[in-house]
């Protein structure tokens, strides 16, 4: 019920635009945007009018802070991380699904540092 008051079916949520990395995630998602004409943009605060919200990178861009207030919102939050790699495959994936993907959502977010996963590459 929640999802049919949003004003918004998805929103791309990208960290800042002077952030570094920030114009390499955007070039990444480029194929996903083409292909499914998203709503894209750098605002926490606007991604909120999205039934669905997909952060486009870790937590230096976008804070786990805004991740649990878009979930407290009512928001279905999916976040891609782990670097370029793990961000491209990501989106592979997603275009291939034609939009969120069953893949779980440890795989979407890629290795984490510190894990066995990151160390093995």
């Amino acid at each position: 019920a929640e999802a049919a008051r949003k004003l918004m079916a998805q929103y791309l949520l990208f960290g800042s635009p002077q952030q570094i990395g920030t114009r390499a995630n955007l070039l990444l998602a480029e194929d996903y945007i083409l292909k499914l004409m998203p709503t894209a943009g750098f605002s926490a605060n606007e991604a909120m009018n999205a039934a669905t919200v997909i952060i486009v990178g870790d937590v230096q861009a976008v804070s786990a802070a805004d991740e649990d207030r878009l979930k407290a919102n009512g928001c279905q939050v999916t976040r891609l991380g782990g670097g370029p790699y793990a961000i491209e495959q990501s989106f592979a994936e997603l275009v291939k699904g034609k939009g969120l993907s069953p893949v779980p959502a440890a795989r979407l977010r890629g290795p984490r540092h510190g894990t066995r996963d990151s160390e093995n590459g």
